[in-house]
């Protein structure tokens, strides 16, 4: 299994991909990586709350 860091795809379980077979671009990136969609209103409330903690330290 190939690790992967890309916590958004749907293919990433585990720290690794699930997929078999992978192609990697020039720029090192994984052509098969597809991420998920976050709901507008939850994406806003998670970066407000991620942003509150920030300001906080």
């Amino acid at each position: 299994m190939m690790k992967c860091a890309c916590d958004y795809c749907i293919y990433h379980k585990d720290g690794h991909c699930s997929l078999e077979i992978i192609q990697i671009n020039e720029i090192g990136m994984c052509e098969e990586c597809i991420t998920v969609s976050i709901p507008s209103a939850i994406l806003q409330t998670l970066k407000e709350e991620q942003s509150k903690k920030l300001e906080s330290q």
